[in-house]
């Protein structure tokens, strides 16, 4: 089985589940039904997902952000979380456009944390009021288990870099509704059960809820979609470039972009001649197949007429991230029609006003 995070963080909930079911008298999982779970877990992934997918579906998108001040710094960022989040300042930038949004992601933030942080803190002090482990519920083993599951997540942060399958950002999505909603159930029902009027309960319930729905609220209405639903959606314009620019090159044309600009050629236009950077195993970790990305997107990009001789140049290259193979994503270079235009050995021959194409000659 090829080395994902996914499956392993799939294996390590499911295993947590087991050992708390086992030593509580829940019985969320018995055997057969743990050992039925890790076996298709272990197929899927190295069948399905490794087999066929390297069949049929030849490239994986995610979400990892680099620096790419030298190869150097590119190749130790991919391997070391220390070195990924600096470049998250540059993808980060309309963050701190809007204070008001700002402040209501934080807020929005702080209060899942507390709301997650508050049922753990309960539940430890329920279970440890009790005289025995093995009164613990079911709430309890989720909460066990998802708890090891952040644990690991963090704790592998100075050696890996988070994605999909140890993400302490992609835990808290899907915990904080959950165990959240729970944290607001328990404290409503304690409001209710407290002896004042039925106006002073319901209007505390109110005050609550729109503390808690108000701050996403803003945030949602401000900025609808987060920066990387941007970069990955396909405009107009983008349409417009792909189309134009499919039927414009010839066939001994070859076509370069970012991975993303790439995909879109494809989907729309079809199979064709396109060049993007090779990875090598592991992706980028020689000062070769990084100082490759490096040259191409940013320092000089007119340089890729020695590999392709169309330029597919998106408003996402330029305003919000470049994606490349073996799932990496790079900040934008907000002067690279610019660097193309003035090199002298590429001519912008279609432009929407927020997406150009060059051609060599």
């Amino acid at each position: 089985m090829a080395v994902h995070t996914l499956p392993v963080a799939s294996l390590l909930l499911f295993t947590s589940l087991f050992v708390f079911s086992n030593i509580t008298d829940t019985k969320l999982i018995d055997r057969l039904v743990y050992l039925t779970g890790i076996c298709v877990i272990i197929a899927y992934n190295t069948v399905v997902f490794d087999w066929i997918g390297k069949v049929f579906l030849k490239f994986s998108v995610a979400i990892t952000t680099i620096n790419y001040n030298s190869p150097s710094v590119f190749i130790s960022s991919l391997s070391t979380s220390a070195g990924l989040y600096p470049g998250l300042k540059a993808l980060g930038h309309s963050f701190t456009v809007n204070s008001l949004y700002s402040h209501a992601i934080t807020y929005s933030n702080v209060l899942a944390l507390s709301l997650v942080g508050f049922l753990f803190a309960y539940r430890l002090y329920v279970i440890l009021s009790q005289k025995s482990i093995t009164e613990m519920s079911q709430l309890d083993n989720l909460l066990g288990a998802f708890g090891i599951q952040g644990f690991a997540g963090v704790a592998i942060l100075p050696l890996f870099a988070a994605s999909g399958g140890f993400s302490p950002l992609t835990l808290g999505l899907i915990i904080a509704p959950l165990f959240g909603s729970i944290s607001l159930y328990l404290i409503f029902k304690r409001i209710w059960s407290t002896d004042t009027t039925n106006t002073l309960r319901i209007g505390l319930i109110i005050v609550i809820l729109i503390a808690v729905v108000a701050p996403a609220f803003v945030a949602f209405s401000y900025k609808p979609m987060s920066d990387g639903q941007i970069s990955f959606s396909t405009t107009p314009e983008n349409k417009a470039q792909i189309t134009w620019t499919g039927s414009y090159t010839k066939q001994d044309q070859r076509v370069f972009s970012d991975f993303n600009s790439l995909s879109r050629y494809y989907a729309i236009i079809g199979p064709g001649k396109t060049y993007i950077p090779p990875t090598g195993s592991p992706a980028y970790s020689t000062e070769e197949t990084a100082g490759k990305v490096i040259e191409y997107y940013y320092e000089d990009p007119a340089s890729v007429q020695v590999e392709a001789n169309v330029y597919l140049v998106s408003h996402q290259m330029i305003d919000q991230s470049m994606f490349h193979l073996g799932a990496i994503t790079t900040e934008p270079n907000p002067e690279l029609d610019e660097q193309l235009s003035r090199s002298g050995d590429w001519n912008k021959v279609y432009s929407t006003g927020k997406d150009y194409t060059f051609v060599t000659g």
